[in-house]
């Protein structure tokens, strides 16, 4: 528990130091060879050691700059040529990543060369960093701890207001659960925020005009952050369909279930059909709901084939359908990560123009929601063709 405390108090530590050394953390070959001699299951000691080198070096980084001919790098014993680069004054605070210490590998997930850039490769996963341990085959860092324990300690701040808003909607709102609605886009605003993460969202003037109308979303799937995106960046009222597993997760399962989002137990076809129904049944009371028409995450970030159950609710409910595609997001938490390796950056999410259902046959409005989708993705996401709906 300790080890634990340590872990998380220096992770805050040096997100906070984000902000304002994000300019003078100097490269990390001084933390990996110190790194190699000592235990690496001391986590705390390493994180001091880390905080020490960073501190110092931080230090001699600045000294270079002032005794530099105007921000150049400067030269010398103590100031190499070249190793301490002038700061990319281009880019945002925030968006300027740590360089490539062995916190800034921690935080990022990302090899120094790409970071001290600014840039990362298209269609690579965030690699895990070099404190991390696996847990049932999966990675999890201390970016991931630091995500959990952020969204377990937003959702207690806010659960007091969560809980008046179910029990005013049990008598005034039944059907809709609209205060709970806004509740749960609060929080999930609020816990990506912590986590210095707020994707770029175009296409909201693509969303219905008419309050009272509902329709479908149907985003591309990665992963789980894609309904934290969605809840907590487009601001709107949204039910989900999501697996029953989710629903079963103290805090953030219950506030699922207060907003009376629908649980769907894949393998069970009697599911199926009752996530169906009680699909339809929302729609029509009013509610937008939010489906993933692939059925599941996309291993590898790019489209997969959808599934005709999305569009068969829409035609039955008579709603539209929007899709959406998130951009970017699959790297952050591949498959192989049990939460987050690394705090999400140039992700977009693109609402496209609405699809009409009325009167159109399943397979023609699922070829244009899948095109519309997959035009909006990057290159290293799209899918190279498109497959038939499947039964």
């Amino acid at each position: 528990s300790s080890c634990f405390c340590v872990s998380f108090f220096f992770a805050f530590c040096v997100s906070v130091r984000q902000r304002f050394w994000h300019s003078l953390i100097p490269s990390g070959r001084f933390h990996m060879f110190i790194s190699m001699f000592m235990p690496t299951r001391r986590l705390a000691s390493i994180l001091l050691a880390t905080i020490l080198l960073d501190a110092s070096e931080g230090l001699q980084r600045a000294a270079c700059f002032r005794v530099g001919s105007r921000g150049n790098s400067a030269s010398g014993p103590w100031c190499p040529a070249g190793r301490y680069p002038r700061p990319n004054t281009q880019l945002s605070r925030l968006q300027q990543p740590l360089a490539s210490s062995a916190a800034g590998a921690l935080l990022e997930g990302t090899p120094g060369t790409a970071v001290s850039k600014g840039t990362y490769e298209p269609g690579v996963s965030v690699p895990p960093g070099p404190f991390s341990v696996k847990l049932a085959g999966r990675n999890l860092n201390l970016v991931g701890l630091y995500f959990m324990v952020t969204s377990f300690a937003s959702a207690i701040v806010v659960y007091p207001f969560l809980t008046a808003a179910w029990l005013w909607s049990l008598v005034f709102d039944r059907k809709r659960q609209r205060g709970v609605d806004w509740i749960i886009h609060v929080w999930a605003k609020l816990s990506m925020l912590s986590c210095f993460y707020a994707p770029k969202v175009t296409g909201l003037e693509n969303l219905p005009k008419n309050t009272g109308e509902a329709f479908l979303l149907v985003p591309n799937h990665t992963s789980f952050l894609d309904i934290y995106s969605i809840s907590g960046f487009i601001p709107i009222r949204l039910k989900y369909v999501s697996k029953v597993e989710i629903l079963r997760v103290p805090l953030i399962g219950w506030a699922m279930r207060m907003a009376r989002h629908i649980a769907i137990r894949r393998t069970d076809r009697k599911s199926q059909l009752e996530t169906f129904k009680d699909t339809v049944a929302s729609l029509k009371a009013g509610n937008n709901v939010v489906t993933f028409a692939e059925g599941t995450r996309s291993p590898d970030g790019t489209l997969k084939q959808f599934k005709k159950g999305p569009f068969k609710m829409s035609k039955k409910a008579g709603v539209r359908i929007i899709p959406v595609s998130i951009c970017d997001l699959w790297r952050w938490m591949p498959p192989s990560a049990i939460l987050p390796l690394g705090y999400p950056r140039q992700v977009e999410i693109k609402i496209h123009p609405p699809v009409e259902t009325a009167g159109r046959d399943e397979s023609e409005v699922e070829r244009e929601t899948f095109a519309a989708i997959n035009s909006g993705l990057p290159e290293f996401q799209q899918s190279t063709k498109r497959p038939a709906c499947p039964a």
